[in-house]
């Protein structure tokens, strides 16, 4: 597991995308990339808001990722907008059309009551809060 040719930044267990360079607006962003057991899915860790100024990072570390099952936490994620689910979405269809999969661990009922709404219920995590929207 890890990343594919430019992609992979260190050599140790996490890669980072870290959006805090001068200019930036808005509260810190990072993106970690966690080593996972052999065999085992790959963890990606995000904190900060997920919206359309930081979704393009966290598209860019998931296009590289090479490992077959992902798992993104975005537990540490206060916003998650539209332009966020759109780059899990993407990657969900991707990892799947190779035969892998993706999952994200939430916190926040509301952000899974968004993954609802969106009919993107099945890539939460058998953790995520049980908040269906009624119908």
């Amino acid at each position: 597991m890890g990343f594919r040719g430019a992609c992979w930044r260190s050599p140790a267990s996490v890669a980072a995308v870290d959006g805090t360079e001068p200019g930036v607006p808005g509260p810190p962003f990072a993106v970690l990339l966690v080593q996972s057991e052999p065999g085992g899915p790959a963890v990606v860790q995000v904190e900060g808001d997920l919206d359309a100024l930081t979704a393009p990072r966290l598209a860019a570390l998931l296009a590289c990722c090479d490992s077959q099952d992902v798992v993104v936490d975005v537990r540490a994620v206060p916003v998650l907008s539209a332009a966020g689910l759109g780059v899990l979405a993407v990657a969900a269809g991707r990892l799947a059309a190779g035969g892998g999969r993706l999952r994200v661990d939430v916190a926040r009922p509301l952000a899974a009551r968004c993954f609802w709404i969106t009919g993107l219920q099945g890539l939460l995590t058998e953790a995520a809060p049980a908040t269906q929207p009624p119908l």
